[in-house]
């Protein structure tokens, strides 16, 4: 399973905050992937949340991925906050 939308964004800076409601039951790698940035980050056992700072995502609409793929099998977090980071200047 993987947690998959269409998601249109600005040319700008953002902060992705990825949550699991009860922690991870065993370590494994977080996806995450929106148009040509994917990013992946080793997550330890009991984690609830992980922040990719500083996301450069270009302007558009695209397909956002998110998981963890852990012990052969794919966990879709419980909460996704994606805040726009910086001014319009």
């Amino acid at each position: 399973m993987i947690f998959r939308c269409n998601l249109y964004v600005h040319c700008r800076n953002y902060e992705v905050k990825i949550a699991f409601h009860e922690g991870l039951k065993s370590g494994g790698t977080l996806h995450f992937k929106f148009g040509d940035v994917n990013l992946n980050k080793d997550v330890e056992k009991g984690i609830t949340e992980h922040v990719f700072r500083d996301v450069r995502l270009k302007k558009g609409a695209d397909w956002l991925e998110v998981f963890v793929k852990s012990n052969g099998k794919r966990i879709i977090p419980t909460y996704i906050d994606i805040k726009f980071k910086g001014t319009d200047k």
